[in-house]
């Protein structure tokens, strides 16, 4: 008998590249387990997949972001080329329409409306703003064909990853035909002992009685990183600990004794271990695995509205909502003070949101999908 066929699509399927590559790669090694044939098409290939699955190289041009981006749906069609699968799984809107599943992680027009993306000031500014423009107008044009614009297609099916994207969609684009909504996967819960949390906040604060709040967004308008510092210097019994991109020698005079920045950070579950908790304050973010990652290892997570994977904090019972013109202490303190509580909350949605559970939903659509084309 034939084993089915699936094709997965993205620029990477690897770890070392990001959370979605990685997912990818997490949803080939299923196929690959299943018994299914299994095809890729990307620049970048695992080690360890690469005697276990069909490599289609994929050319991206080392030009710049906007035209990388415009070019991408060519270049895909030109690595397929006339190959058929039982399954066409992709990553990219680009190629939306030609999918069997989309996996939706990102709105480029929802994150600039929300305030997030903005493009900065003089020739640069500018320059990054015409971008901008060119690839939100450009997936925009993608998207609209798999929702229920005048060239809407009944074939893809739209995987989101949270219901704020979901949302968003359906305001910009329309209802698409196929929708679904399943929730990227968290890692499993593995708290640290108090010698460990003792360990790390040495090492990363050193000597406080302050609550230590966590945040790992880098400088990015999005991520939120400006309301928060003016909402910690506020507030006098609160230490920001923040980390990510281009953090390195970034400054909060206002902050004086109260703020260190880190940079970027390789061992993030020690960091976590050094905060009484974890703040994710973005303006628009679908489903940051940044926040599972806290709950899981042990630290009540913060999160504004416009974090995707809030609705799951709040429904296990591992985080609270933060609003940003309300006071951050007293939500830091009630969730440092009630730990223990949002441990508990944390270990449940990490077993309920767990990478097998994400597969099975997966697979189950996928199987479908195959029902439905021998019919």
């Amino acid at each position: 008998m034939t084993p089915p066929s699936l094709c997965m699509v993205y620029d990477a399927i690897a770890t070392g590249y990001g959370s979605i590559p990685q997912l990818a790669m997490a949803q080939v090694k299923r196929a690959l387990s299943a018994g299914w044939k299994v095809s890729c098409v990307c620049q970048h290939l695992d080690e360890s997949l690469k005697s276990e699955v069909e490599h289609l190289p994929l050319h991206v041009p080392s030009h710049v972001f906007t035209y990388q981006w415009l070019s991408a749906r060519r270049n895909i069609r030109a690595a397929l080329g006339d190959r058929k699968f039982d399954v066409l799984h992709v990553h990219q809107p680009q190629v939306a329409a030609l999918a069997d599943v989309m996996q939706c992680h990102f709105l480029t027009r929802a994150a600039f409306e929300s305030g997030g993306l903005a493009p900065g000031q003089g020739l640069r500014g500018k320059y990054n703003g015409l971008q901008l423009r060119v690839v939100m107008q450009a997936e925009d044009r993608y998207l609209r064909g798999v929702g229920t614009g005048a060239n809407a297609t009944d074939n893809t099916n739209m995987v989101f990853c949270s219901h704020l994207l979901k949302d968003e969609f359906v305001r910009l684009y329309g209802e698409p035909t196929r929708p679904h909504v399943i929730v990227n996967p968290s890692p499993a819960a593995n708290l640290p002992t108090d010698a460990e949390r003792q360990q790390a906040r040495q090492k990363w604060v050193g000597e406080t009685n302050k609550l230590v709040v966590g945040y790992l967004g880098g400088v990015d308008e999005r991520k939120g990183y400006k309301p928060l510092l003016r909402a910690v210097e506020a507030a006098p019994e609160l230490f920001l600990l923040m980390g990510g991109e281009h953090t390195e020698g970034f400054e909060a005079p206002q902050l004086k004794d109260r703020f260190r920045a880190t940079g970027k950070i390789q061992n993030i579950r020690e960091f976590v271990a050094a905060c009484d908790v974890f703040i994710i304050p973005s303006s628009f973010d679908p489903c940051p695995l940044m926040t599972f990652e806290a709950a899981a290892w042990g630290a009540p997570v913060l999160a504004t509205r416009g974090v995707g994977n809030l609705t799951n904090l709040l429904q296990f019972g591992a985080g609270l909502e933060w609003k940003i013109d309300q006071p951050l202490a007293p939500l830091a303190r009630e969730a440092a003070n009630n730990r223990a509580k949002f441990n508990e909350g944390a270990n449940t949605m990490c077993q309920a949101l767990s990478e097998e559970k994400h597969g099975a939903q997966m697979f189950a659509l996928y199987n479908s999908i195959r029902a439905s084309k021998t019919n």
